[in-house]
């Protein structure tokens, strides 16, 4: 589905075992885009507070979203965080290590662009 503003998505991990339905949200004006999480993700034992799980939520919102440190200046920009993220998750949810220490390795593999910019 999409929308001018807007664009629903689904991503599944590349072992299969996480499935993520994502809303991707353009904030207008040079504000970037936001990555809603529509997915309930199940943590089992794993923290998930959005410290530990990297995601925030406004206090009016119904969704979680990806927490993301710069503006996310396009929609294929989003894309590629949301994947980051899922696959994040996925190892976050079904591994020992945490989503820091997994996100800085995946994030070592990936040709950035301007997504830091």
């Amino acid at each position: 589905m999409f929308t001018e503003n807007c664009c629903l998505q689904t991503y599944r991990t590349g072992t299969g075992r996480l499935e993520v339905d994502f809303l991707f949200y353009d904030l207008g004006g040079n504000r970037g885009w936001r990555i809603y999480i529509i997915s309930q993700i199940r943590y089992g034992r794993k923290p998930r507070g959005s410290h530990a799980a990297h995601w925030l939520q406004d206090e009016y919102e119904d969704f979680r979203y990806i927490c993301w440190d710069h503006e996310i200046p396009d929609l294929d920009s989003a894309k590629t965080i949301a994947a980051i993220w899922a696959e994040c998750t996925d190892r976050y949810i079904n591994g020992t290590e945490d989503f820091d220490t997994i996100a800085s390795k995946i994030m070592r593999q990936v040709r950035w662009r301007d997504i830091d910019d």
